[in-house]
């Protein structure tokens, strides 16, 4: 069976002190805000042969049976406008996690105005039609 399983979930429940001792954190999204809501961590972690989302603002999601199944149910790696965004993998290729990032972007969301957020380092802007395009310098 290939997807999110709500039976298994059922199950199997995430072990932060586990799978950080156990697993290995692939994915990565910081928010900065000077807003009331302050700032906050998303992660996305591949454990015990799944992957997992783990958040200081939301509950832990999953289990998923890939990487973009986890960015794509859950709202860790949604791009809102108004604050900075730093977005990192060390695990998975830049170019892809570039498309990953961009693919689970939600049409309504999209920013008016291109924004500017860096990805493993590298600055890009968020276009209003959903395309990630690095910025030059």
């Amino acid at each position: 069976m290939s997807g999110h399983d709500d039976d298994a979930n059922d199950e199997e429940e995430f072990d932060l002190d586990a799978c950080e001792a156990e697993g290995t954190e692939v994915a990565r999204h910081s928010v900065e805000t000077d807003g009331m809501a302050g700032s906050c961590s998303h992660s996305a972690w591949y454990w015990q042969g799944r992957y997992w989302g783990w958040s200081t603002d939301f509950d832990a999601c999953g289990p998923f049976d890939t990487l973009l199944e986890m960015i794509g149910e859950s709202e860790f790696f949604l791009l809102n406008e108004g604050v900075w965004h730093e977005l990192s993998s060390t695990t998975v290729a830049h170019d892809e996690f570039v498309s990953l990032v961009a693919k689970v972007q939600p049409a309504d969301l999209l920013p008016e105005e291109p924004m500017e957020l860096a990805i493993n380092a590298q600055r890009y802007v968020l276009t209003p039609k959903g395309t990630l395009k690095p910025l030059a310098g």
